[in-house]
């Protein structure tokens, strides 16, 4: 008797082990991307104390979308323990990365104990799974890339919920009391919510466990209806809101911050998901290029010729998996995972055409459809071979992800490494400029100063190229007290006027703004120039026109263009009288009183022909 509290503590205090070591190298690299946007650049969870304001700003402080407000929120807790250093940052994603592995563990122990799995030893089956899934190669750069916390805390709180539904539907078909079990689901479904809008696929995945191990089964007739009944609903619910939705999303305006339309990212991810199996199934981290700014969108069917086929591919996937779900459920629960957890990145919504961290649980799906393909060898070879495979496969998969945590905590080798694999992309050029100048420091014979500005130069040139490179161009003289090249600011301008307007252009000109309020040494008059273009081509929060017409106003004394700026500040910020007296109470503090006096008989008379 006493073996059995042992055993049960052994497996998962293994799993945490073997994770643990393989991710531990990572932890000495840097923040990336989009780090710095929504982190060390982002203000608002910079906390210093915990307080009602500060936690507030926190849970404020994602400024897309409908907000997530509890990773945000995150953030801000490790800046209060651990500042600006990534290391901190990295450790938590780390500690929420082995909370989900235990969550996928137990998950699979419920699921592989039911009876219609056909799963036995569930209890080693399950671990091995789990431990394969957690030590991925690919979820290294989910786990390192800090703001896809995002991503893992969203999956927690889904994993949670998928532990109450089984438990409460596997009490249903025991005839026990279940809903309050499942009534849990709602409450941790919101939660996961206010961590990434891909929370929204529980019910997907609560499907595609009905469909295979579960089977719609109780004990009482009436509850398996009424399972059938509430399924088919937010089915047909799903898919009305889908269409309905679709012209917020699929409009050329939508679109614009976007080199293809919302039918060709469609089709283009017929290719993409089959290369996120792929990149599965065979883990070679060459193929992982975390940057895919280059990636080419299909423009029909057969162009290129691998969409049709992609296409083609995922229906098959889909027929086998419908037709092996009672014959071999944990396969088919495996495909219908994989794709479920794709219905949302690969739709019509206007977002990048591929990510690695989209794979995050999808990578548990492929895991389930081979344990189940393995689960057909014949019944002697099967143990044998399931425990030869499964040991090797964990011991390759650590290695190679031990290995691939070691490039992400080496920012220069890491850095060259993108750039080397992928000398096309305008990001992977860029953080390895970025880390140049970093090590540059403040001198300007450095080496690596050199080596920064020829890399920026370089990427500058590249086919569709963002501002980004020129952006560092110019920081990167100011910093040494150098005057900058006239061509800079004209390929800024240029850019700004003639290629697609999205994150990063505006993150471009709203950057080299705070850098130029903060003190730095940058031409006014070009700045200017970037934000008028900016302020014509996309919608900006009311607070950015005001910051464009604050620094028109104070940098270049142009009140004609500053009052421009406030008027589109008062457009965008909507009919709340706070917001107007809040600008010109501002304007007050600054010693602007006529623009104040302007600014609120302009706030006076959008309200009255407002109402």
């Amino acid at each position: 008797m006493s073996s059995k509290p042992w055993r049960r503590v052994a497996a998962p205090a293994l799993l945490l082990v073997v994770i643990a070591l393989s991710f531990l190298p990572g932890l000495a690299g840097s923040f990336i991307f989009d780090d710095y946007a929504h982190i060390v650049h982002q203000a608002d969870v910079h906390m210093t104390s915990i307080d009602a304001e500060s936690v507030e700003r926190a849970l404020m402080s994602f400024r897309h979308g409908v907000g997530r407000p509890l990773p945000m929120l995150s953030f801000a807790l490790d800046h209060l323990v651990w500042g600006k250093a990534p290391f901190g940052y990295k450790l938590s994603s780390l500690a929420v990365h082995l909370v989900n592995s235990l969550l996928v563990f137990a998950l699979l122990l419920q699921v592989f104990r039911i009876p219609q799995a056909g799963v036995r030893a569930s209890g080693w089956i399950a671990a091995a799974a789990a431990l394969l899934w957690a030590v991925h190669p690919l979820q290294v750069s989910t786990v390192f890339y800090v703001v896809q916390r995002m991503e893992m805390l969203a999956l927690l709180f889904t994993l949670l919920a998928l532990l109450a539904y089984v438990g409460g539907r596997v009490r249903q078909m025991q005839g026990r009391r279940a809903w309050p079990l499942l009534a849990t689901c709602l409450p941790l479904l919101a939660l996961g919510l206010a961590c990434k809008e891909t929370a929204v696929l529980f019910p997907a995945y609560a499907l595609a466990l009905e469909l295979t191990v579960l089977g719609f089964r109780a004990e009482d007739a009436r509850t398996s209806s009424r399972w059938k009944l509430a399924h088919a609903v937010w089915v047909a619910a799903a898919v009305i809101l889908a269409l309905g939705l679709a012209p917020l999303f699929v409009g050329d305006e939508t679109y614009a911050i976007r080199p293809y339309s919302a039918f060709e990212r469609v089709l283009t991810q017929l290719r993409v998901v089959p290369m996120y199996l792929g990149w599965i199934l065979l883990p070679n981290p060459s193929s992982y290029l975390f940057y895919y700014d280059q990636y080419e969108a299909s423009r029909g069917l057969l162009e290129p010729a691998s969409t049709v086929l992609g296409g083609l591919f995922l229906l098959s996937l889909l027929v086998s998996a419908m037709w092996a779900r009672k014959k071999v459920p944990i396969y088919s629960l495996g495909v219908l995972l994989f794709l479920c957890a794709h219905l949302v990145t690969s739709s019509y919504l206007p977002l990048e055409l591929v990510f690695e961290h989209r794979n995050y649980f999808a990578i548990l799906g492929v895991i389930l459809a081979v344990f189940g393909l393995a689960g057909l060898l014949p019944a002697k070879t099967e143990a044998r071979t399931l425990a030869l495979v499964t040991c090797l496969g964990i011991a390759g998969l650590a290695t190679i992800t031990a290995i691939r945590s070691a490039s992400w905590g080496n920012p220069l080798h890491l850095a060259m490494e993108f750039a080397q694999r992928n000398p096309s992309s305008t990001r992977a050029g860029t953080q390895l400029a970025d880390t140049y100048a970093l090590m540059a420091g403040a001198d300007d014979s450095d080496l690596f100063y050199t080596l920064a500005e020829a890399e920026y130069e370089r990427v500058s040139l590249l086919p569709g190229s963002s501002p980004i490179p020129e952006q560092g161009l110019l920081i990167l003289a100011a910093k040494q007290g150098k005057p900058a090249k006239p061509e800079w600011w004209e390929r800024i301008l240029h850019k700004l006027r003639t290629q697609p307007i999205g994150p990063q252009e505006m993150s471009v000109v709203t950057s080299l703004l705070d850098f130029r309020v903060g003190g730095m040494a940058l031409d006014d008059r070009q700045l200017s120039e970037a934000y008028v273009i900016l302020s014509t081509r996309m919608a900006l929060p009311p607070s950015q026109y005001f910051a464009f017409g604050m620094h028109a106003l104070t940098r270049l004394e142009d009140r004609t263009l500053a009052r421009q700026l406030f008027s589109l500040a008062l457009e965008h910020g909507g009919d709340d009288p706070n917001f107007a007296a809040e600008l010109s109470s501002y304007l007050d503090e600054q010693g602007f009183p006529e623009e104040a006096s302007w600014l609120r008989a302009q706030a006076a008379t959008y309200q009255s022909t407002t109402r």
